[in-house]
């Protein structure tokens, strides 16, 4: 049987990896516009624009799922959040 206490950690666990397809979509989102905005400049001989509305739209996604982990009490899964959003950052 399992012990109660480690409960919230299987429960963060679980909401990690329930969460992580969609942190990856969004942040692949994120890379691609990003990548491609450069490399199309880099092609025409301009220097690229940094891609200020995707990624604050993926910014936006992401802590949004933050704040709605946080709310639902998993505290641990919501501080996870912090991780694409330095993703994100590294981008901008």
């Amino acid at each position: 049987m399992t012990d109660p206490s480690s409960r919230p950690v299987l429960r963060n666990a679980g909401l990690i990896l329930a969460v992580l397809p969609l942190n990856a979509l969004i942040a692949g989102y994120a890379f691609l516009a990003v990548g491609m905005e450069g490399w199309a400049a880099g092609k025409n001989g301009e220097a690229p624009e940094p891609q200020v509305a995707e990624l604050l739209v993926c910014a936006g996604l992401t802590t949004g799922i933050g704040v709605a982990l946080w709310l639902a009490r998993a505290r641990g899964a919501a501080l996870f959040q912090v991780v694409p959003l330095l993703f994100l950052a590294v981008l901008a």
